[in-house]
């Protein structure tokens, strides 16, 4: 004959892993929300002052300016992030489909748009390195 156990439910392993779990999600649902209120916060104020500019990037701005006060990322904001991190590519699905509707006028002027690419790449490349050297003082990290 065995004798039951005296130990509550809630030290039992699998319900362990249930709350852990439930924290987990929790988390997430936490950092999903402040991510997109910031989001329409930044649509709201791109809407009431009537500006030409992309809501998301507002909200990057904003969310970058959010992170640089509070010198570091929230737990419950990684927690959001990371699984969007880690399927990034299929956000670029509907550029792709943008690509495929546009095609024609990609073969219209290849030569054009491969200059622009090239152009804004190596421009982009070249404001970063001076900006690193500026902020870095031009030390060595050797």
């Amino acid at each position: 004959m065995t004798i039951p156990s005296k130990e509550p439910i809630t030290s039992l392993p699998f319900t362990k892993r249930v709350r852990s779990k439930l924290i987990i999600t929790a988390q997430f649902l936490l950092g999903l929300v402040i991510l997109v209120s910031i989001f329409l916060l930044s649509d709201f104020i791109i809407k009431y002052f009537e500006l030409s500019f992309p809501p998301a990037l507002l909200g990057i701005g904003m969310l970058l300016l959010v992170l640089l006060v509070l010198r570091r990322v929230p737990k419950v904001v990684a927690a959001s992030t990371a699984p969007l991190l880690r399927h990034m590519v299929v956000f670029f699905i509907p550029a792709m489909v943008g690509i495929i509707g546009y095609f024609s006028l990609i073969l219209a002027f290849p030569v054009a748009l491969f200059c622009a690419i090239i152009g804004t790449t190596v421009l982009s490349l070249f404001i970063t390195s001076w900006l690193s050297n500026k902020l870095l003082g031009g030390q060595s990290h050797d």
